[in-house]
């Protein structure tokens, strides 16, 4: 599963929960959620989950069915 970073951040914007200061940080402090991360960070560059992500992912869509 692969994620375009700045649609990312566009969608962030449009939910209004965008933080400008802290979007690239975030991605950077859970590095192990994706395959690979840039040591410079390209606004074209395409993140793909790593197995613990997919992991994670699914521990969210599990808590959303709950909810529902």
């Amino acid at each position: 599963m692969t994620f375009d970073c700045e649609a990312i951040r566009s969608r962030c914007q449009m939910m209004k929960c965008y933080n400008a200061t802290n979007f690239t940080a975030y991605f950077k402090a859970n590095r192990s959620l994706w395959e690979e991360w840039p040591e410079k960070y390209d606004k074209s560059f395409v993140v793909t989950l790593s197995a613990e992500g997919k992991k994670k992912l699914a521990e969210v869509l599990l808590d959303l069915v709950e909810v529902v």
